[in-house]
């Protein structure tokens, strides 16, 4: 069974449930009890569509067509460009699956593409210094971290793994990789320049995305045990673990608020993701509820919220306030994006 994730596509035995790989749903639970219901409701479909047909030649071509706002007019041209975005510094992937590259968002408006690979590229972050962008990218079926100048230059690979992510001191970078002894998911680190590949984690738990705090007091990992999917808060030294979240359905990609006191991650619920926060206290809130898969989060300086939504011609990124209102398109064609906290 080939994982639906255009980030992954690697192939799992049969009878799974979430990919051993990226953790993603393969497929959705059975229900049989929905059948009889789902049989009725493509009967009604159907009526429907028919009258529908009969209606529209009936009417002889005549169509009612309202007039629309001038602003609702501006907004689709809005969201027709590829144009950069002013007051925001971020890293993001653009492109068609299965190739997309790493490009910038200046400040100023400017974008400028980091990497020319003709291949996939994904979960590009940026440095805390602002200089240097990590990213995953795709060659074959191995996945490997590598590492670019936030000119375009100086581009290298460092280990193989997954959604790397930096120390807040600048001084190394953490991913997951498949371990070999099992099909568990570890985290390691490593220097910039390559040197001193760590394994972080010691149990035998599946370890996703882990993130620092800002203020470099705490790192938030996903993490999938006996116990289920989780959020959880460690100390730079993975000791004094708390649980923010857990539940039987992937909860994943976890980032700190600037104050570093709340945690937004996705969480899928009903087989769809969604953008959720919790604060220390696990009071938690679910920010996006739309049929579209929303996931990817990253905060702003601001305090405000960077997602990726996908829609019928691909993602976007958008943003929203911190309690989950305002959502507006952010940049077309664009997913995974990471803010600079410089």
């Amino acid at each position: 069974m080939i994982c639906r994730n255009p980030n992954c596509e690697m192939e799992n035995s049969d009878g799974l449930e979430f990919c051993k790989y990226c953790g993603r749903r393969l497929r959705a639970p059975k229900n049989s009890s929905k059948r009889p219901l789902q049989l009725i409701a493509g009967i009604l479909v159907l009526i429907f569509l028919s009258v529908g047909v009969k209606a529209l030649f009936a009417s002889k071509g005549k169509m009612n067509i309202t007039k629309q706002p001038e602003d609702i007019k501006k907004n689709e041209i809005v969201q027709t460009t590829l144009g950069g975005v002013k007051g925001y510094k971020f890293a993001f992937a653009r492109g068609v699956s299965p190739v997309r590259e790493i490009y910038l968002n200046n400040t100023d408006g400017t974008i400028v593409k980091l990497t020319n690979s003709n291949t996939l590229n994904a979960y590009p972050s940026i440095s805390p210094d602002g200089t240097k962008v990590a990213f995953e990218r795709k060659n074959g079926k191995t996945f490997e971290v590598y590492i670019v100048g936030i000119n375009g230059k100086g581009e290298k690979k460092l280990a193989e793994g997954h959604a790397p992510t930096w120390a807040t001191d600048g001084s190394r970078i953490w991913f997951y990789v498949k371990s070999s002894k099992n099909i568990s998911n570890v985290l390691n680190s490593i220097m910039t320049d390559g040197a001193d590949l760590k394994i972080e984690s010691t149990t035998s738990d599946s370890y996703f995305m882990a993130r620092f705090a800002p203020d470099g007091s705490k790192i938030a990992m996903s993490k999938y045990s006996v116990e289920g999917w989780g959020i959880y808060t460690v100390r730079p030294d993975l000791t004094n673990r708390k649980t923010l979240v857990n539940s039987k359905q992937k909860e994943d990609e976890p980032t700190w608020s600037p104050d570093s006191t709340k945690v937004a991650f996705t969480g899928w619920k009903d087989s769809n993701a969604d953008i959720f926060v919790v604060d220390s206290n696990k009071n938690l809130l679910n920010l996006t509820n739309t049929p579209a898969e929303e996931y990817s989060p990253t905060w702003t300086k601001d305090g405000k919220i960077i997602y990726t939504k996908n829609e019928a011609v691909g993602p976007s990124l958008y943003i929203m306030d911190a309690d989950g209102l305002n959502q507006k398109l952010l940049l077309k064609d664009a997913a995974y994006g990471s803010i600079s906290i410089k």
